[in-house]
C-alpha cells in the first residue's frame, strides 16, 4: 500500500532525517538539518511508503530506494571502474612484461653486441699480433739480407785482396822468371864462353897434343931404337892403362 504526504511534511522529514539518511546514503543531496521531527518518526514514515519517482508531489521515501538504485549503479560503476582499473593494471602489467621482455631483448642484444665487440677486439688483437710478427720477420729478413750483403762485400774484398795478391805473386813470378831467364841467359853466355874456352883449350890441347905426339913419336923412335920396339909397346900399354 502506498501512502502519500505533502510537500511540507516531506520537507520536514528530509530536514529531520538528513543526518541519519546521510550516514546510510552519503551520495544523496539533503536540505539543512532540522529537529522538527525525530529520526524514528521519519524512518517510521519512510518505511510506510515506497518510491514513486516522477510523481508531482515529493514522496517521503523517493530518495531511499532510488538512492539504493543509485548506489547499485554506483557500485556497478565502481565495479566497472575497478574492472577497468584491473584491466588497466593488467594492461600495465602486460606493458611492464612487454617492457621487461624488450629490456631483456635489449640486454641480450647488448650482450651480443658486447660479445661481437669482444670478438672484433680479439680479431683486431690477433691481426695486430700477426702484423707485429710479420714486421719482426721482415726486420729479421732485412737483418739477414744486410748480413748477407756484408758477407758478400767482405768476400768481394777478400777476393779483391786475393786477386791483388795473385797479381803480385804473378808479378813476382814474372820477375823471378825474368831473373831466371836472365840468369839462364847469363849461364848460357857463360856456358857459351866456357864452351868457347873449352874449344879453344881443346884446340890448344890438340895442337899441343899434336906437337907432343910428334915429339913423342920422335922420342919413341929414338927410344925404340934404343930399347926396342917391344919394350916401347909395353911401356905405351902401361901408360894407357894408367
Amino acid at each position: 500500500m502506498t501512502s502519500y504526504i505533502g510537500e511540507f511534511e516531506a520537507t520536514l522529514i528530509q530536514k529531520t532525517a538528513a543526518s541519519s539518511l546521510k550516514r546510510h546514503y552519503p551520495s544523496g543531496r539533503f536540505l539543512d538539518l532540522s529537529d522538527s521531527i525525530s529520526s524514528e518518526t521519519a524512518f517510521s514514515l519512510i518505511s510506510m511508503t515506497k518510491c514513486k519517482g516522477g510523481n508531482s508531489k515529493i514522496n517521503a521515501t523517493s530518495w531511499v530506494p532510488c538512492y539504493e538504485e543509485e548506489e547499485e549503479e554506483e557500485e556497478e560503476e565502481e565495479e566497472e571502474e575497478e574492472e577497468e582499473e584491473e584491466e588497466e593494471e593488467e594492461e600495465e602489467e602486460e606493458e611492464e612484461e612487454e617492457e621487461e621482455e624488450e629490456e631483456e631483448e635489449e640486454e641480450e642484444e647488448e650482450e651480443e653486441e658486447e660479445e661481437e665487440e669482444e670478438e672484433e677486439e680479439e680479431e683486431e688483437e690477433e691481426e695486430e699480433e700477426e702484423e707485429e710478427e710479420e714486421e719482426e720477420e721482415e726486420e729479421e729478413e732485412e737483418e739477414e739480407e744486410e748480413e748477407e750483403e756484408e758477407e758478400e762485400e767482405e768476400e768481394e774484398e777478400e777476393e779483391e785482396e786475393e786477386e791483388e795478391e795473385e797479381e803480385e805473386e804473378e808479378e813476382e813470378e814474372e820477375e823471378e822468371e825474368e831473373e831466371e831467364e836472365e840468369e839462364e841467359e847469363e849461364e848460357e853466355e857463360e856456358e857459351e864462353e866456357e864452351e868457347e874456352e873449352e874449344e879453344e883449350e881443346k884446340k890448344d890441347e890438340e895442337e899441343e897434343s899434336k906437337g907432343g905426339e910428334r915429339r913423342r913419336k920422335e922420342e919413341e923412335k929414338r927410344r925404340g931404337q934404343e930399347i926396342g920396339e917391344d919394350s916401347l909397346r909395353q911401356e905405351i900399354a902401361d901408360r894407357r892403362k894408367n
